[in-house]
């Protein structure tokens, strides 16, 4: 199981783990919880587990779980709707600094169709496309953070009859078309999102792509 599988499975374990026993206080005590002022900690878990991916996105879910946080619970005499302009402001960066990160991706695979052995394509506020053409495709990386991917594996051989491909989507879109003979092993996690496979596996294959990643508000399909 990989790292990034391992935290998400937790966090959303441990999540249903406190809402549960917290039903089970309510049921068995007088006292009363105020579900309504403790929603924020989901936004702060998903900035959690998305900061490795996304520093960006992460760091956004953070402030904005932060902020409703303390204002729910009256730590600060907040008012939010004197502080929505903050939304704005890092909105703007995401735009600039995912731009950076989209003009980075671009210097390195300057066109559509590419032989590189190891993929390592990201989106952010963007789009990307991929024909990967490579006779000994040893997988690897693909983001997509408030963009869409597309990555065309039909012309691909992998190196020793498997590969790793890792596959992220944060309120964003990836599309990966592999080859009618390839086996998919798919072993992605969803949170608010979904990973579809949109083919029928072969009855019999040499070569195996196994996808890992996860999909936070947005969709990965595999056709």
């Amino acid at each position: 199981m990989s790292s990034s599988r391992f935290w998400h499975r937790l966090f959303f374990g441990a999540l249903l783990i406190a809402v549960g026993v917290g039903f089970l206080v309510e049921n068995l005590t007088d006292y009363n919880i105020a579900w309504g002022d403790w929603w924020p900690v989901i936004l702060i878990g998903l900035g959690v587990l998305n900061v490795p991916s996304s520093r960006w996105v992460g760091g956004l879910l953070l402030l904005v779980g932060a902020v409703f946080l303390v204002d729910n619970l009256d730590i600060l005499d907040l008012d939010i709707g004197d502080f929505w302009p903050v939304f704005l402001v890092v909105a703007g960066l995401l735009v600039i600094f995912g731009g950076r990160a989209k003009w980075r991706t671009r210097g390195k695979q300057p066109r559509k169709a590419s032989s590189a052995d190891i993929l390592d394509v990201s989106s952010v506020f963007g789009g990307s496309e991929q024909q990967v053409t490579s006779q000994n495709f040893r997988g690897g990386s693909v983001s997509a953070n408030f963009g869409s991917v597309t990555i065309d594996l039909r012309g691909a051989s992998l190196a020793d009859g498997a590969a790793t491909l890792q596959v992220d989507a944060i309120f964003g879109s990836a599309e990966i078309f592999v080859p009618s003979d390839w086996m998919v092993n798919i072993q992605t996690s969803g949170n608010f999102g979904g990973v579809e496979l949109k083919r029928a596996q072969p009855a019999a294959s040499t070569e195996t792509l196994t996808v890992t990643g996860s999909c936070t508000f947005g969709s990965i399909t595999i056709a």
